[in-house]
């Protein structure tokens, strides 16, 4: 028999994917934009980041399944990166470490929060309980089910089917769950909120979940009540479970509300500049340079942009060349270079860390080219983020 393992849920470490929603996925989410594309990037916890780059004061986990992951919505609209720059235009600087896996059970959150989480120390968890488990406690064993996607070990014998028809013969182990969590949040110091899960179905099943979530606060966590307070409605959901860009941004603000008013963070001399930037030309397909830009030194610099290439073939990427060079008094005093894998067919956001400037440049200027493609490239948007932050803040 081979060797088992408990299963571990999680994006490999520093990954930058690019995502594009199967014919089959978009059959069953029909308002999602089919030349969409989505861009992700992992720091070295496996971790999904946000287009924005600094040093925190107060540092959020955020936990679920896919509903939590976000995955098919622009890396810059999704709920961490909501947060993280509703409190920097307020000058706190939370960072929002994303934990969302697509396929994670409760049991699955709670073996990541123990194994993953904890020895990082985050002031705050947010747990939201995923909608997996309305699958994953059917089974005659709940959690504990030796089954393809949901058991708990791997290799798994794959051979278990769901058992029940509703989760209610299993519904203890959920609340078996929180109290676990809600303890190991405790004995390490950590606060803990239990969002409720939020789904357009399911209606008596998601009622026997959450209703335990609403009635255990005594465990002490605090409640983020989900169901109560999204609308079910297409302007926020894209299918029954996942939230487009508009749900991410409401999302994102209940969660800032929630973070802002329940917990003391400091003030710090944080300030966040988003500056569109211009090109000579909106579509290229050759050389294309940006007016020259004022930098602040000692910034955090990031540009978060978003190109389309909308051809009918979409096969392959094409590359574009990125160029950024630094001023000093107007003579240029160092480049950087960076090379953007687009899909050819589609559109996409990405983004790019640029130099924390110790040095003292004052302007900065980008080229754009594209490698050996003749289809033209539309500049959709280019923005700037400039986050100055104390000298002793830097690393």
């Amino acid at each position: 028999m081979a060797k088992r393992n408990i299963r571990m849920k999680e994006f490999e470490a520093n990954i930058e994917k690019i995502h594009i929603p199967t014919d089959e996925y978009l059959k069953k989410s029909p308002s999602l934009n089919k030349e969409q594309a989505y861009f992700q990037r992992t720091d070295e916890n496996g971790f999904i980041q946000s287009n924005l780059f600094f040093n925190e004061d107060f540092k959020v986990v955020i936990i679920g399944d896919s509903f939590v992951e976000n995955i098919f919505v622009d890396e810059s609209k999704r709920i961490h990166s909501i947060i993280e720059t509703r409190f920097l235009n307020i000058g706190k600087k939370v960072k929002v470490y994303n934990a969302g896996v697509s396929g994670a059970t409760g049991l699955g959150m709670l073996n990541t929060i123990l194994n993953k989480i904890v020895y990082l120390k985050p002031d705050l968890i947010i747990y939201v309980q995923p909608c997996c488990d309305f699958s994953a406690l059917l089974y005659k064993q709940g959690y504990f089910n030796d089954s393809k996607f949901f058991s708990n070990l791997v290799p798994s014998s794959e051979k278990d089917t769901p058992y029940f028809e509703t989760i209610e013969n299993n519904a203890k182990q959920i609340l078996n769950n929180i109290c676990l969590v809600s303890k190991l949040c405790e004995i390490n110091d950590i606060k803990l909120s239990i969002a409720t899960c939020c789904s357009i179905s399911s209606k008596r099943q998601l009622k026997i979940m959450n209703d335990i979530i609403r009635n255990n606060i005594s465990f002490g966590y605090k409640l983020i009540d989900l169901d109560n307070i999204i609308p079910k409605s297409e302007l926020y959901f894209y299918d029954n479970v996942h939230l487009n860009w508009k749900g991410s941004d409401f999302l994102g603000d209940i969660l800032f509300n929630h973070i802002n008013d329940n917990f003391s963070i400091k003030h710090s001399k944080v300030e966040h500049k988003k500056q569109l930037i211009k090109f000579e030309n909106v579509v290229f397909n050759k050389l294309n340079n940006s007016e020259i830009i004022e930098i602040k030194n000692n910034s955090r610099l990031s540009i978060s942009f978003k190109f389309n290439n909308i051809n009918k073939d979409k096969k392959g990427h094409l590359f574009i060349n990125l160029k950024v060079l630094y001023f000093i008094n107007g003579a240029i005093n160092h480049t950087e270079i960076h090379k953007i894998k687009h899909p050819i067919g589609y559109e996409l956001e990405s983004s790019i860390a640029l130099h924390a400037t110790k040095t003292k440049y004052d302007a900065l200027q980008i080229e754009l080219s594209v490698d050996n493609h003749d289809t033209p490239i539309n500049i959709d948007y280019f923005y700037l983020h400039h986050i100055y932050e104390n000298q002793g803040d830097m690393l």
